[in-house]
């Protein structure tokens, strides 16, 4: 859902994007129809959208790659096309989370991924208030893109970046990466506490000692505690939160209601 809704707002400044898919029908349905069938299928994406299977025939002439696979398949996906990435042509991770299997940020589980290749592909990582379902629509929105290097940060804020999705740039990878990557445990614990019945108070105090928790993680780690108040920490805290749209609040729901919760390979 994301890589479609980021390919959508990406065209907002005139880009051409090419989609990867490993289905044919996500293909054939993008590029003839300009609908995906699998997401958002009542969304007419622009002509300025195509797709392809051939993971080459995307990046070979991309100046700029979004990378939209969940951080659990991220290594596995990053390790098995890392040949395909262009010398110099930045690599923007929305992947939030941390790998289980490694314990590692997607700050350190993609270079360790990539290899011998990491010192010649770029990485920026994008993080924010932002719902795919939103972003289609058309919201306006908010979110942050992080290098290591303020340049390349910069740089993508400058592809990205539109009168509806606005990109602030930064170079505290820590910081974003811990912001959205604790997010998702407290909006399953504010979840929890709406399935058990309590309201915004109990919710509210949930919320604001996350954020704290948040921010000394963030600095132990070598992050700053002002990016915690951000974008990519308190803005992308109190939407997930706050929002039902957000599937770990939800998850959070179901398990207070006594459901349980079933992990696919």
């Amino acid at each position: 859902s994301y890589g479609t809704a980021m390919a959508y707002v990406a065209t907002h400044n005139g880009h051409s994007v090419m989609v990867y898919a490993r289905s044919k029908e996500v293909v054939d349905g993008i590029n003839k129809n300009h609908i995906n069938p699998k997401r958002f299928t009542d969304v007419k994406l622009p002509d300025s959208i195509t797709a392809s299977t051939d993971i080459k025939e995307v990046l070979k002439d991309a100046a700029c790659v979004i990378h939209a696979v969940p951080a659990q398949h991220t290594p596995d996906f990053v390790g098995k096309f890392k040949d395909a990435f262009v010398k110099g042509i930045p690599v923007v991770s929305t992947a939030k989370g941390i790998h289980v299997k490694t314990h590692r940020l997607m700050s350190e589980a993609i270079p360790a991924a990539l290899g011998d290749r990491s010192e010649e592909i770029p990485l920026v990582f994008l993080s924010g208030p932002s719902f795919a379902k939103e972003m289609v629509k058309g919201h306006p929105m908010a979110v942050v893109v992080a290098a290591h290097e303020l340049k390349m940060a910069q740089h993508v804020q400058k592809i990205l970046s539109s009168i509806r999705f606005r990109c602030y740039a930064s170079n505290d990878v820590i910081g974003v990466e811990v912001g959205g990557a604790l997010k998702n445990p407290l909006a399953i614990g504010a979840g929890m506490a709406r399935g058990l019945g309590f309201g915004q108070s109990t919710i509210a105090g949930l919320v604001t000692r996350g954020c704290r928790e948040m921010r000394q993680l963030a600095i132990a780690l070598g992050g700053k505690p002002e990016t915690l108040a951000g974008l990519s920490g308190v803005g992308d805290l109190m939407l997930t939160c706050f929002s039902s749209l957000s599937r770990n609040n939800r998850c959070g729901m179901a398990l207070a209601k006594g459901k349980t919760v079933v992990i696919h390979d």
